[in-house]
């Protein structure tokens, strides 16, 4: 502590004896009489007589001024013992006991501290002040119980005082006692007599209450109770920033968002520069969804702060979310310009530009990795977009860089989404031995990957490759011979080849694994099932196949495919036509768009000989599925049975382009006499015969309105995924 000179501490002391004196100072005797020859008393010759009093006070006041010079030059033990003389002079002046204790209390002498205080309360017992004093000793010296007990006595002299309230609910909370606290504090705002604080500081302990609370019911008691004490404080004291902000926060803690949006809203006008309040205010936009009231606030804060990136960056998110693209990237290339050391606006710009612009995706990846040349997040997206972009021995290089740089890290980052997209990399890039052991190091992150691989495998209708995924399935079932997950997809894998025979006995060794696993309910799920059924009945076990349905049933109830596959196998075989008839309608009823299951339902009406009716459904079936061999050899079937030779004929003829080897449709064209060899050529080609299509497309009634046209039922992607799918229909997989 920096000490002022003597001239200046004299200076200052003497302006504190003035106050002494004024304080108790009775008046001095009169001058005597005396004067000199200008009429004025002689000063020589005056003499002051003074009271014992007045004596008593005067000595008072030296010791005093003279403590306080000592106590000003940090000699805190002379000071103490001036100001004991002082007291003994004048004994009921305040001050001097403070100063005394706190003079003793810097010397670490608290219960000596402790004694003066006691002394004074003694002396004037009605003070509320002394006892607080006394209470705030106790406190330093951590003796809670008395400190309390000197509080709560000056609470009772002075009842209206709010200062005292704050202190003692502080003592109250260090001990434990918050309900108590509560309470002190609602008995407070009824005779205090300045109450904002009381107000604040109840509002607080609400708050606390409500995070502490394990009940609900209780939380929202308490959060309701602290909402309802701001809002009366704030009636107060309408325009306090402070408890405002508070209530604001606990509108959006309570899921109020309007009225914390309100609450927001006001604040911003009272202090429109405050980037905090209006980052709080364009979050609270976003939890209603209200993304473009966000953005507006959000482009004010970029007003005021034009170089903060993560402003930009914020905007960026929410113009992706909002789906205007175009904003989106121009605010992340402004996040990017302004913190060229932050990756996440490069990844972005990447994300969003990798379908539509791959080169500009690859340009900021690039652009990004020259600030951050090791960054393996960055490389990774590369490998994506490389991916995506098809150029697949690219995509292997990022992708070694990026794990590379993982490693390098110490860090276990790489997902096995990583590990998924770096094996079929390899995969496509034509170099299948790599894939085995990158697909491992992915299924243990997470198995599911195994069928995401599959996607991409069924998407390729390439013998070669499905026979490459074979090997690859092959392989890691030698590494690991009961791995269901591994096994699923190797039978799944020969089921699209249509190798059902192989995909059987995977299958059956499947089934023969689950029953001795603990996972049994999780191998052996719906969709297991359904595809276990499919095979059996192309191997013309039907009678286990149908069982194998019934369990598949039996654990999704409403797997509509099941049903339609029961229904058109039944069909097929011209017995339960009812039974199937019944099975149809439940899958049409959750699936009543679906041109396959119109098509079993029109194979049962000609099964039953209702031609007609027969007729009406597969023609429907045909306006969804207009290319569909299986719904076209119907047809023709049907028109054969109207007794309309030609347009049967036009029928089978498409549908044999279509899928010549189709060996049914091929012997109702040669018992025909039809040849077949330049129907064989155009399927070869790729060539439909346009005047078979011509005469195909012939109605047998004049009077029939033309069919609305609609997309096929589902996209090839979604036809070739038959696992994301769940089933296909019976009649596409044959």
């Amino acid at each position: 502590m920096r000490i002022r000179p003597l001239k200046t501490a004299v200076g200052a002391i003497a302006v504190t004896g003035l106050l002494y004196l004024m304080a108790g100072c009775q008046t001095l005797s009169a001058f005597e009489e005396e004067e000199d020859g200008n009429g004025f008393p002689d000063p020589a010759n005056q003499v002051i007589e003074l009271s014992e009093e007045e004596r008593a006070f005067s000595r008072a006041l030296a010791h005093f001024s003279t403590a306080q010079i000592l106590e000003l030059n940090q000699r805190h033990e002379e000071a103490v013992a001036q100001y004991r003389l002082a007291l003994e002079h004048d004994p009921d002046y305040l001050d001097t006991y403070l100063r005394i204790a706190l003079n003793l209390i810097r010397r670490n002498k608290t219960d000596e501290a402790i004694e003066v205080l006691t002394q004074l309360v003694e002396r004037r017992p009605q003070d509320a002040q002394a006892l607080v004093w006394l209470g705030s000793a106790y406190r330093h010296k951590r003796e809670m119980d008395n400190a309390i007990s000197a509080y709560r006595r000056a609470l009772e002299r002075a009842p209206d005082n709010a200062a005292v309230y704050i202190q003692l609910v502080d003592l109250l909370i260090q001990r434990g006692d918050e309900l108590e606290a509560i309470e002190l504090l609602k008995d407070g705002l009824e005779k205090a007599d300045e109450t904002l604080n009381l107000y604040r500081v109840l509002g607080e302990m609400y708050m606390r209450q409500a995070g502490l609370s394990t009940e609900v019911d209780e939380a929202r008691r308490y959060m309701e109770l602290a909402i309802a004490t701001f809002n009366e404080a704030l009636e107060i004291e309408p325009k306090d920033a402070t408890m405002l902000q508070t209530l604001a926060d606990l509108y959006l803690r309570d899921r109020q968002y309007a009225k914390a949006i309100d609450a927001y809203e006001e604040l911003t006008r009272i202090y429109p520069d405050d980037i905090a309040v209006k980052e709080r205010l364009a979050y609270a936009y976003e939890l209603v969804d209200d993304l473009e009231g966000a953005v507006r606030v959000l482009q004010q804060m970029a007003t005021l702060q034009p170089t903060n990136a993560r402003i930009f960056f914020a905007l960026g998110d929410l113009y992706e979310r909002l789906e205007e693209y175009d904003n989106a990237i121009v605010n992340y290339q402004l996040a990017s310009r302004l913190n060229r050391s932050d990756a996440a606006p490069y990844l972005k710009l990447a994300f969003l530009q990798m379908e539509d612009a791959p080169e500009e995706a690859i340009a900021a990846l690039r652009e990004g990795l020259e600030y951050l040349p090791d960054n393996p997040r960055m490389l990774e997206m590369l490998g994506y977009v490389l991916f995506n972009k098809r150029d697949y021995a690219d995509a292997i290089v990022a992708f070694r860089e990026a794990e590379r740089e993982w490693r390098l890290l110490g860090e276990e980052a790489m997902t096995p989404n990583f590990h998924l997209y770096k094996a079929l990399s390899y995969y496509f890039n034509d170099q299948p031995e790599e894939v085995p052991d990158i697909l491992w190091m992915a299924v243990e992150g997470n198995p599911d990957t195994l069928e995401a691989f599959a996607h991409f495998v069924f998407q390729d209708e390439d013998e070669e490759r499905m026979n490459e995924a074979v090997s690859i399935f092959t392989s890691m079932h030698e590494r690991e011979p009961e791995n269901t997950a591994v096994l699923t997809m190797l039978a799944y894998v020969h089921s699209f080849k249509k190798d059902y025979e192989d995909a059987l006995r995977v299958f059956d060794r499947i089934y023969e694994l689950a029953r001795d696993s603990d996972d049994q309910d999780m191998i052996l799920n719906q969709r297991f099932y359904f595809w276990y059924a499919a095979a059996n009945e192309r191997e013309g076990n039907h009678a286990r196949a149908e069982e194998l349905f019934y369990q598949c049933l039996e654990l999704d109830p409403e797997n509509a495919e099941a049903y339609n596959y029961l229904a058109y196998m039944w069909a097929e075989k011209g017995i339960n036509l009812e039974k199937a008839k019944e099975y149809v309608l439940i899958a049409l009823e959750a699936r009543p768009d679906s041109g396959a299951f119109i098509d079993t339902l029109g194979w049962i009406y000609y099964q039953q000989g209702r031609y007609e009716e027969a007729y009406d459904e597969i023609r429907r079936a045909l306006d969804i599925l207009p290319d569909d061999p299986t719904v076209l050899d119907h047809l023709g079937d049907i028109y054969h049975k109207l007794d309309e030779p030609e347009k049967a004929l036009a029928k089978w003829k498409r549908s044999f382009i279509i899928d010549p080897e189709n060996e049914d449709v091929s012997r109702k064209l040669a018992d025909r006499g039809i040849d077949l060899e330049p129907l064989r050529a155009q399927a070869e080609e790729g060539e439909a015969d346009d005047a078979a299509k011509e005469e195909a497309d012939v109605e047998p009634y004049d009077d029939e309105p033309d069919a609305p046209e609609q997309e096929p039922e589902q996209d090839e992607e979604t036809k070739h995924f038959l696992l994301e799918q769940g089933a296909t229909e019976y009649h596409d997989a044959r």
